[in-house]
């Protein structure tokens, strides 16, 4: 019998209450274990599993609450609806793996690197995920209320319809990431480095910006009249029009309009290249993915200087002669 198969043959046999499967459950997970195949809604929880690979494993529904995941590797997963309530992956390494509807709630996340990887509607309230690298990560319509994310990686995520009120972003490299229509109420991007992002909906009520890096992001449609920490010079490097609310006393000086086309090409390919890729180290992957957002956002910034740069008055016509002197 293969590895895998006898892996899952015992969590099969632990499901059905197995005393011998049982008791060898409850052993510590050898640190050099591999999963592979399918298991729907194994049962892991409380399980030492430090350092284990999961490779193009299927573990919809699993229940990992309180297991040890700490080192895990996990490498082009389905991990869709598990239950990772307190558990710990602090320093795991998850490449192209899909987490979509995971419980995350009371998770030790610190240190997490998963570019690329997929949390839609997840929840991932009050979890700390400081210093992760989530580059090109996919959080739509997930929730991150009070989550700490101070430094994390997120250039090129995708947190559209989030909910995320009064989640921790500060310092985050969230370079050309998408923040459309989520509520960021109260939320904390101070010295964010939010180059490229676009903002749109009515969520940023109380956010605070302070010391943000604003050069070229789209403010178009953004509603930041409530929000606190913006200077006019932050707003002078973004992209705004006709329905962009800002503070009082703060304008908007206008947009290209063609300006995120080259920005989402280039990170359709940084996602691509992790996704085809997944089998390098992480700190590759992660490098690529911020290398094509660094070229998309300076073609951007060159599209800006062009667009708004005003031309030079034409020259004056020549004065007309003075008329002859006819005075005798």
């Amino acid at each position: 019998m293969s590895k895998t198969l006898l892996l899952l043959a015992l969590a099969s046999a632990v499901l059905a209450g197995g005393e011998s499967a049982r008791a060898a459950a409850d052993a510590d997970v050898a640190r050099s274990m591999s999963f592979g195949g399918a298991c729907v809604r194994c049962d892991f929880s409380g399980r030492k599993l430090v350092s284990a690979n999961f490779t193009g494993s299927r573990f919809v529904g699993a229940k990992m609450t309180n297991a040890d995941l700490r080192g895990a590797t996990i490498t082009a997963a389905d991990f869709r609806e598990a239950d990772f309530r307190g558990a710990d992956l602090r320093s795991a390494q998850a490449v192209d793996t899909r987490f979509d509807e995971a419980d995350f709630t009371g998770a030790k996340l610190d240190g997490l690197t998963a570019p690329a990887a997929r949390f839609r509607e997840a929840k991932l309230n009050a979890v700390t995920l400081n210093n992760v690298e989530l580059t090109g990560a996919d959080f739509y319509e997930a929730e991150l209320n009070g989550a700490q994310l101070q430094g994390a990686e997120l250039a090129g995520a995708d947190l559209t319809h989030v909910t995320a009120r009064e989640a921790n972003f500060a310092k985050a490299d969230m370079r050309a990431a998408k923040l459309r229509d989520g509520r960021f109420e109260r939320a904390s991007f101070v010295h964010a480095e939010l180059s490229g992002a676009r903002l749109s909906g009515d969520g940023f009520a109380g956010a605070n910006f302070e010391g943000a890096e604003f050069d070229g992001v789209d403010l178009r449609g953004a509603d930041l009249s409530t929000a606190r920490g913006l200077r006019q010079s932050q707003i002078d490097d973004a992209c705004t029009d006709g329905r962009t609310r800002l503070p009082p006393g703060l304008k908007g000086g206008g947009c290209h309009q063609h300006l995120h086309a080259v920005i989402d090409a280039a990170l359709a390919e940084a996602r691509e290249a992790i996704r085809l890729q997944a089998g390098q180290t992480a700190s590759e992957t992660r490098r690529q993915a911020l290398e094509a957002a660094r070229q998309a956002i300076e073609a951007m910034r060159q599209v800006n200087n062009a667009a708004w740069t005003h031309p030079p008055a034409p020259p004056k016509p020549p004065r007309a002669p003075a008329p002859p002197n006819t005075e005798e």
